[in-house]
């Protein structure tokens, strides 16, 4: 099964190889998007706006996801 997403400029695939809780899925989603728009962005604020997100939630969900990586 494969699904096709408009990412940021950029056309890329996301390759769906197994069925996993939607949580893990959208937590997956989200980290990869708020990775590539701080790459892009260089900044929180930038990164919202690339997002169409609140800068508080780029901001929190950037933190939680380095704990995560740091934490693994």
């Amino acid at each position: 099964m494969k699904a096709s997403w408009k990412l940021l400029s950029d056309m890329e695939d996301i390759i769906i190889n197994r069925i996993m809780p939607l949580r893990e899925a959208r937590e997956m989603l989200e980290r990869e998007l708020i990775t590539r728009a701080m790459e892009e962005a260089g900044s929180t604020y930038k990164a919202a706006r690339l997002l169409k997100v609140s800068q508080a939630t780029v901001a929190r969900k950037s933190k939680k996801y380095q704990d995560d990586i740091l934490t693994s």
